[in-house]
């Protein structure tokens, strides 16, 4: 087995090959650096593997390690001074509380799973038997042990520090938010939550699913009724919900008689724009209707396949929760919520799809035409593995435009994601492990909608 790490920055200059040999190994470890000086690992276990991992970053960044511990659990002033900024950072993280209930998280740990993080703690250890000279000066004499727990509080600090980064990038309100695990005690602090389900249509992606909402109607009647708002055959994802607004207000036009009322429509596209809706939501009050258009976890999780930081953030749906919690506390999207919770007025909190993590390429044939989506596919005469996909030969069956000779429809089953036999394996690595949507799944079809009350309006 091969480990790389990487250090701070390659050294100048071509340096002399130097050997180490970690001590506490369970069989043979050593650590060859190259000419470059970049450290390789080199074990005959995986434990060992892990322990020389720790090694070299306890040895080349030590004091990354040791300040970021600090800065994670509030506590920096302690050691470099009662500045203003540092106490003012210490205040946001100790109200975070991102080391709180570490301890438990680890205790969830398989294992066999746990082994290999104490082994990479315990390289790390040796390492840091000497504290960095610059901490030293600051009066850290002794480091504390590095333990499993610090390793869940650096993984939750570079969540936070990631989504805070990224916070500018919102779209849209139909807030995927739930799906993906924002805390409902957060809202019940507020609010009188009462959470149904419903099912989405077909495919479940944002110009089918998201449409029927604003619309009422079904694909192929949206495209009858509305064929100058119908947009399907564009990669421009604001194109495909461009007429959000116009589709809003023919639904009522047909519901409500003798007239729709009105309605305040907001798409809310960067922090700007949100921290704009946050000041003016105390005004929205005496309207019939808001809607807000507000997405965050759609970019994250198209971004996450495109990203090694957030795949590693992120592996799998319960980290992909708490990186959307840390996110949603500090948005302008909760301090909304609670300027809502003083109002007399009901909120209606739902998504048009959830996502599933793809695990499994399934091979998909079709001409130059075909849409690019991973999870459904529509064009001519498509074709695929039925066990991997539902091939939808006459699209009316499924309410979806018929626009075409030979058009039909392949939607994915399960977790597999569609790519075409040209350059295969490298796709199947690229987008195996990303969250997609647009496919037959529990967790892309099996929705939220939830109704909250204010407590104190």
């Amino acid at each position: 087995m091969i480990a790389i790490a990487s250090t701070p920055r390659a050294r100048r200059g071509r340096l002399r090959r130097r050997h180490s040999h970690p001590a506490g190994a369970d069989g043979r470890l050593t650590v060859e650096r190259d000419a470059s000086g970049v450290p390789h690992v080199r074990a005959t276990t995986e434990a060992d593997m892990y322990r020389g991992l720790g090694w070299c970053h306890g040895r080349d960044r030590p004091l990354q390690l040791l300040l970021t511990r600090l800065a994670g659990q509030g506590r920096l002033a302690e050691h470099l001074g009662a500045d203003e900024d540092i106490v003012a950072t210490d205040r946001v993280f100790r109200r975070l509380d991102l080391a709180g209930g570490a301890e438990a998280e680890v205790a969830r740990v398989a294992p066999a799973d746990l082994a290999l993080v104490e082994a990479y703690c315990g390289g790390v250890n040796q390492a840091l038997r000497r504290v960095p000279w610059e901490l030293r000066v600051a009066g850290l004499r002794r480091a504390a042990a590095w333990t499993p727990a610090d390793c869940v509080l650096i993984s939750r600090l570079a969540g936070w520090v990631s989504l805070a980064q990224s916070q500018g990038e919102m779209e849209r309100f139909l807030v995927d938010l739930v799906r993906a695990g924002t805390p409902q005690p957060l809202l019940e602090e507020l609010f009188t939550v009462q959470r149904d389900y419903y099912c989405s249509i077909l495919p479940t992606a944002t110009p089918y699913s998201r449409n029927a909402i604003f619309s009422g109607l079904l694909p192929a009647q949206l495209r009858q009724q509305h064929p100058d708002l119908w947009q399907e055959n564009t990669d421009d994802e604001r194109t495909k919900n461009r007429f959000e607004r116009q589709l809003l207000e023919a639904q009522l036009g047909r519901l409500v008689p003798g007239g729709a009322p009105a309605v305040k429509y907001i798409k809310i596209y960067d922090q700007n724009e949100a921290l704009a809706t946050r000041r003016q939501i105390n005004s929205f009050s005496g309207l019939p209707l808001v809607s807000m258009v507000f997405n965050f976890l759609d970019i994250l999780a198209h971004g996450r396949s495109e990203s090694d930081i957030l795949q590693e953030l992120a592996p799998d749906e319960a980290a992909f929760r708490a990186v959307t919690k840390a996110w949603f506390v500090h948005s302008p999207l909760y301090d909304i919520f609670r300027a809502l919770s003083t109002q007399n007025v009901t909120v209606v909190l739902t998504t048009d799809h959830g996502a599933v993590l793809g695990r499994r390429a399934a091979l998909v044939y079709g001409n130059r035409d075909t849409s690019t989506n991973l999870r459904y596919k529509f064009g001519i005469n498509l074709n695929c593995d039925p066990k991997q996909a539902v091939i939808v030969r006459r699209p009316m069956d499924y309410m979806l435009p018929d626009d075409g000779v030979n058009k039909n429809y392949v939607l994915a089953r399960e977790d597999y994601y569609f790519v075409y036999p040209t350059r295969f394996h490298e796709f199947e690595r690229q987008y195996r492990g990303s969250f997609q949507h647009g496919g037959i799944s529990i967790e892309e079809m099996v929705l939220p909608l939830v109704t909250l009350t204010p407590r104190t309006p």
